[in-house]
C-alpha cells in the first residue's frame, strides 16, 4: 500500500513539473506568420486592401477630390497597377452611433519591399491629413499571385 501511495505522489509530481515547465516556453513566438506555399507559376506577394471613408466635417470627399488624390498621391507610388472600387460602408462610434458613408477601396499587390511599405504608409497619412480623417482601414496579407 505504501508503494502505491509513493508511486502516485511521484507520478503526480513529475506530471505537475512537466506542466509547470513546458519545453517551448522559452521559445518566443514568431514575429511573422510562416510564408504560404505557392504553386508553380505563382509568386508570393503582399496583398493590401485600404478602405477610405469619405465622410468628414463640412461635407464628404467629392469624386473630383478622390480622383485628384488618386492621380497625385496614389498612382505615382503604385504605377505598376492598382484597383479602386467604390463602396458603401458603416462603422460604430464610441457612443454607439452607426455612421454610414460612401467609401473607396484600394487594392495593391506587390513583392515584399520596404519602399512599397513606406508608400502605403505615405498614402494613408496623406489621406488622413488632406481629408481630415481619423483612420484608414488597412488589411495586409500574403497572397500567391499569377497572371494566367
Amino acid at each position: 500500500m505504501r508503494y502505491c501511495i509513493s508511486y502516485g505522489i511521484l507520478t503526480a509530481c513529475l506530471w505537475l513539473s512537466a506542466c509547470a515547465n513546458p519545453v517551448n516556453l522559452a521559445t518566443p513566438p514568431p514575429s511573422e506568420p510562416p510564408a504560404i506555399a505557392c504553386r508553380a507559376g505563382e509568386s508570393l506577394q503582399v496583398y493590401n486592401r485600404l478602405y477610405f471613408g469619405t465622410r468628414r466635417p463640412g461635407g464628404a470627399v467629392s469624386n473630383a477630390e478622390w480622383e485628384d488624390f488618386l492621380r497625385e498621391v496614389i498612382t505615382p507610388r503604385f504605377p505598376e497597377g492598382l484597383t479602386v472600387l467604390t463602396g458603401r460602408g458603416q462603422w460604430q462610434t464610441t457612443t454607439g452611433h452607426i455612421v454610414r458613408e460612401r467609401s473607396y477601396v484600394l487594392t495593391v499587390v506587390y513583392p515584399e519591399r520596404a519602399e512599397k511599405e513606406t508608400a502605403v504608409a505615405e498614402v494613408i497619412q496623406a489621406y488622413k491629413n488632406q481629408f481630415n480623417q481619423e483612420s484608414v482601414l488597412r488589411i495586409r496579407s500574403q497572397a500567391c499571385v499569377s497572371f494566367d
